[in-house]
């Protein structure tokens, strides 16, 4: 799965580009590619799930993996653009204990001028 991975000085954008399911194969590519993505274990990452229309808990659980590894090397992993159905999984879940929920993503994140595809 082509995730678009947008860097500034502080923090990494993480975007899946189309609209998408993340559950069977597709969640597998996600995963997959978001481990990609991390270049820095104590780097800061957004990834931003407006496209996201659903997500299997084999997905969340990968997400919870790589929280912590991230907070025991000193990195953060944030989510935002999560969409109506994605938010009830969230709270249904309790992921508000496990990750910080930005509800948009901040100025100069969005116009952040570097992208590279992954």
């Amino acid at each position: 799965m082509e995730l678009q991975v947008t860097k500034s000085k502080n923090t990494t954008l993480i975007t899946i580009p189309n609209p998408t399911l993340l559950i069977g194969e597709a969640g597998r590519q996600f995963e997959e590619s978001l481990l990609q993505s991390i270049d820095e274990a104590d780097g800061q990452y957004l990834l931003d799930l407006e496209n996201v229309e659903y997500i299997e808990e084999e997905v969340v659980g990968a997400l919870l993996v790589l929280q912590k590894v991230l907070n025991q090397a000193g990195g953060t992993l944030k989510l935002t653009g999560i969409r109506r159905a994605v938010r009830i999984i969230v709270e249904v879940l309790r992921l508000r204990d496990f990750f910080e929920i930005v509800d948009e993503v901040m100025p100069p994140v969005a116009s952040m001028a570097t992208a590279a595809a992954v």
